[in-house]
C-alpha cells in the first residue's frame, strides 16, 4: 500500500486520473465503485490514498457502504466503498 499513498501523484502514475479525464476531460468530479470479496483490502486502499503518509489505521468490515471524497490535483474522487459484511 505504500505506493499508493501521496494524494493525485500515485493515481497518476497508475494511469487512473489519465483514463477518467479522456472518457469525460470536462468533469471535476468523477464516482468510482470499489467491490470486492470480503477482507480484500477495499476500504484499506481507499484509506491509504486518503493518507499522505500512507499510514493504514486498523480497519473494521464496511456494513452496507460508505462514500469518501478524496481531492485529487483539480479533480474530486468520491469513491464509494460497497462492504460486505452484514
Amino acid at each position: 500500500l505504500a505506493v499508493l499513498h501521496g494524494t493525485g501523484r500515485a493515481l497518476s502514475n497508475m494511469g487512473l486520473l489519465q483514463i477518467l479525464q479522456r472518457m469525460n476531460p470536462c468533469e471535476s468530479q468523477y464516482r468510482i465503485l470499489m467491490l470486492g470479496l470480503d477482507g480484500a483490502g477495499k476500504t484499506s486502499i481507499i484509506k491509504a490514498l486518503k493518507t499522505p503518509e500512507g499510514d493504514v489505521p486498523e480497519t473494521l468490515p464496511t456494513p452496507g457502504f460508505t462514500v469518501q471524497s478524496i481531492p485529487c490535483q483539480e479533480v474530486k474522487l468520491n469513491i464509494w466503498d460497497i462492504g460486505g459484511a452484514a
